[in-house]
């Protein structure tokens, strides 16, 4: 799916509980971050403080990532986790073995 494919996919309908942004531009996933920011937590500020979570999987275990993700929050109905650095999740070395 291109960034235009899913930015109106968004303006559309609901969004998925789940994407994955992949690509070398960042211009364009911080495009969709916003847009899918908007489209689950509105445009009030107050929302966006409590609904938005950014988590640096270099720094945090994936195990705590998810276990936040099945957390509820206690000040939004309505969360956006996102997880950056992804690529720290992926095991390294297991695939000779």
């Amino acid at each position: 799916m291109t960034p235009e494919q899913f930015l109106d996919s968004i303006r559309k309908g609901a969004p998925a509980p789940a994407y994955l942004f992949l690509g070398p531009e960042p211009f364009q996933k911080d495009r969709c971050r916003k847009a899918l920011i908007e489209a689950v937590l509105g445009n009030s500020a107050e929302e966006r403080e409590n609904g938005f979570s950014l988590v640096d999987l270099h720094e945090v275990p994936v195990t705590a990532a998810l276990d936040d993700a099945r957390s509820l929050s206690l000040f939004s109905a309505q969360r956006v986790l996102w997880l950056s650095n992804a690529e720290h999740a992926v095991p390294r070395g297991r695939a000779a073995a």
